[in-house]
Parts: structure tokens; sequence; C-alpha cells
């Protein structure tokens, strides 16, 4: 059998700072054979269907502009207060844009607080900061907070002269709740892709069955390659470190050695049966690799001081072992699997998109965003051509699996669906509207002028009330 020569140089120091001295040693491993073996096309064509699912992102907010916005559709004409921090032009006709968005019908009769300044002067300032509590129940039947000392409840609302004809008044202004009140509006959500996921997640799960054949045969290979491998290294490399352990007096490479030992020790069993720790075929990244495992017990200090990495030796192993069969591996076995990690990608870029965020979309933006997934999602299977392997290095995680120590990957000279998922992605972040936002609490009081009575009132971020020309509240 065609050997190949390997030498290291292995320094040996002790405790007393004695001047460290370097042994030649050799080792053999075996030259992976050139595979001819080929593995049997998959029989049917790799198919992966996802169900459609309604889904919206999530929004950090609560429905209290929903619900603004249905009670402002019950009123002909309003009179718009402001509050001091509200006081600009520019807030004028973000209100108005925000009122019209709801209820185009509506009329703002007056939005001057000149007009009301005296009355409110005789009933004390709108305790907007103060301790909020439940004080009932809107016309929709839906609890609103209003301050303790609150005092619209007044008779002077009777004079509608002075309302100009409004018939309720909208009272707006940015405040500052109490802590658990702030972080009560910052645990609101609004929206779920919960269902989409789940429906990608088990498309996932059930196309597992599809490569099974391919996952039985391949393993099967590298194992026995990799077995063949060990069974020319492994025993000289223990015999090397049992060598040094009782030569060193240094406990810093005695411990290295020993964690080494360790770590060979759980290779052992691949010299007699099953290799736990053989390269496999993780079809979840479309790539063969080791788990690594073993070697976590190995300080990372130890590669450095050592002068040889027994990680790297195993490692490397599992490479000869897996670059025979990478021409055995049929091109439908290929680029399905690159189609199956598709999925995985589809499925990242959506999780990414569907993080709760302070922001707001229109209802057109988000269907032409759902439209555009379910396409991609049909057409998931054909997007993938030219598939090939290639030898590969680096780390992944696999998930239920840990890192696996990556000696191949499934690639192709023209993925066309990576490049659509990007764009998909730069599509997605794109309908978001009022990301910029302050994220300041605003809240919003609607009272009706016949009796008095406030017939709305709630708090949310800014955004959620105020957000270009869409109204409060939606999607």
């Amino acid at each position: 059998m065609k050997k190949t020569l390997l030498i290291f140089i292995l320094f040996l120091s002790s405790c007393s700072g004695a001047s460290h001295t370097s042994v030649v040693v050799e080792a053999t491993f075996a030259d992976s054979k050139n595979s001819s073996v080929k593995i049997a096309p998959p029989k049917t064509k790799f198919e992966i269907n996802l169900p459609e699912a309604q889904w919206s992102p999530v929004i950090i907010g609560s429905q209290t502009g929903k619900m603004l916005g249905e009670a402002l559709q019950a009123r002909n004409s309003i009179m718009v207060l402001t509050g001091d921090r509200l006081s600009t032009k520019e807030w004028e006709d973000k209100i108005f844009q925000m009122v019209k968005a709801s209820s185009p019908q509506i009329k703002i009769v007056a939005r001057n607080r000149g007009i009301l300044d005296k009355i409110m002067l005789e009933h004390g300032e709108i305790p907007y900061r103060t301790t909020w509590k439940a004080a009932g129940t809107d016309v929709f039947g839906r609890p609103y907070m209003l301050p303790e000392d609150h005092p619209l409840k007044t008779e002077w609302l009777d004079k509608k002269m002075e309302l100009k004809g409004a018939e309720a008044i909208l009272v707006i202004d940015l405040i500052k709740p109490e802590t658990q009140k702030l972080r009560e509006l910052r645990e609101n959500r609004r929206g779920s892709c919960d269902k989409l996921l789940d429906s990608i997640d088990q498309s996932y799960f059930d196309s597992a069955g599809y490569f099974k054949p391919l996952l039985t045969e391949i393993n099967k290979l590298l194992a026995d390659e990799f077995t063949r491998q060990l069974k020319e290294a492994l025993p000289f490399l223990i015999k090397e470190i049992d060598d040094a352990i009782g030569a060193t007096e240094s406990s810093s490479e005695l411990r290295c050695y020993n964690s080494y030992k360790k770590m060979l020790d759980q290779y052992q069993p691949c010299m007699t049966g099953s290799c736990e720790f053989a390269p496999k075929l993780f079809y979840q990244e479309a790539a063969i690799g080791m788990d690594m495992k073993p070697a976590s017990i190995v300080p990372s200090i130890c590669p450095g001081d050592m002068g040889r990495d027994y990680v790297k030796e195993i490692t490397s192993a599992g490479a000869r072992a897996t670059e025979p069969f990478l021409g055995s591996i049929p091109e439908e076995w290929t680029t399905a699997l690159l189609q199956l990690k598709s999925i995985s990608s589809l499925k990242s870029v959506l999780s990414d998109f569907c993080d709760p965020s302070y922001r707001r979309f229109s209802a057109e933006d988000l269907q032409a965003a759902r439209d555009e997934v379910s396409n991609i999602s049909k057409n998931i299977t054909d997007k993938i051509i030219d598939a090939t392997w290639q030898k590969s290095s680096g780390q992944a995680r696999v998930p239920h699996q840990g890192t696996i120590s990556i000696t191949a990957k499934a690639s192709t000279t023209y993925d066309n669906l990576n490049i659509e998922l990007k764009d998909l992605k730069e599509k997605l972040f794109s309908i978001n509207k009022c990301t910029d936002s302050k994220r300041r609490p605003m809240m919003v009081t609607l009272i009706d002028v016949e009796t008095s009575e406030v017939y709305f009132s709630g708090i949310d971020f800014e955004e959620q009330i105020i957000c270009s020309d869409l109204a409060p509240g939606t999607p």
C-alpha cells in the first residue's frame, strides 16, 4: 500500500526550564483509494410543497391605533386639541393626515388650543403625567386608561358654540408614562408569522425521508474509508502521546497530552465496529462534515504549545476520507440537497423580517410581499442548476447536532435562487415605514361633546398612531 511520510517535530519541555529537545518522529497515513463507486440517483424528482399560510410581520404595538380609527369613524366633525409637545405646524399636518386616513369624511372644524385655554385653566391642566387607572369601557366595550385625577368630565363641554360645531374633541400629546406602563407598551405585539414558519419547518421535516437512501449509502462509504485511515494512524498517534506523557515534566504540556489522549480514545470504537464520529452527510447543510464533540475537551492553547495539532490530524483524515466520493454523488442528489437548503435560507429571511420591530406598513405593500413569498415558495425546486461538490473547510452549526467540521460542500455555478432570496429580503424590508420614529408613547383621548363622556382613550407608540398617510393601527 502506498504510504505518505509525514514528519513532525515534537518539543518536550520540563518544569525546571531546561532547554527544549527536538524529537523527530514519523507517522504513516494511508492514501485515499481512488473510488470507482457510483451511487444510484434518486428514483423520483425532489419536490417540496409549502402550504399557503396567512402571516403578518410582528409589530411592537397594541390594538389602540385600530380602536382609535374605529372611534373616529363614528363622528363627522371634531376639534383637535394638541398638547405642548405637539404644538408645531408639522404636527398639525401629521394629525390631519392621521384623521383623514382613519375617516375621509370627517371634518376638523377647529384645532386651535387657544379656544379652550381659559376653560382648561378653570379645571386645571390636563394631567397627562400622573398615575393611570382603568376608567371604564368605551362605546366598543373595551377598557381605557385615564389619569386618576382626570378633569374632563365637566359641564363646560356644553358650550358648543365655542367648539364650532364639533361633535367630539380629539386630545393628543406625547407623554412620559410610568416605568411599568412603558414596559407593558413594549410587550404589546401585533401580527404573527408562526403559521408560515411552522409550515416551512413541517415541509422541511417531511422531506427528510427523501434523502434516506443517499444518507445510508454515502455515510457507510465515508465511515469505512475513515476507519481505514484511522487504522493506519490512530495507534501511532496514541503511542506518540503515551511516550510524551512519560517524558514531559511540564504540567501544562501534561494537561494537553492527557486531553489529546482522551479525545483520541473516543475514536477507538472505529477500529472494531461503528464509527460515531466519522464524516457524514448533513443534508440540512448540503455538506459533509464531522461531529467534533471529542475535540471539545482539548484546551484551545494546546495546538500552539505542543508542536502537533492532533485535532487537525483527525479532521485531515476526515477530509481525505471524503474526497474520493465527491464525484460519486449524482447531480440529482446534489441539486435536491441545495434545494432543501434553500428552504432553510427562505425561512431565515422570513424569520429576520418577522422579528418584532417598531414599524408600520401599508396593506397593499404587505399583500405584495406575501405574493412574492408565495411565488418563490411554489418555484423553489426549479431554481438550482449545475450542482457539484467541492472540498471545503470551516465549521457549521447543525440543529440538534452541534458544531461540525466541514470537509465538503454542495455548490452551484449559478445559484439564481440565492439571488432571488437576496432580492426578496431587500423587498421585504423596504415595505417597513416609520422605522426612524423615536419610539415615544402617545396618548389619544376622544370626548363626546354632547354627553361630555370620554368614549375613547388609549396609549401607544407614536408610529402606531401617526405614520405617514396610514390609518392608525393598520394593518
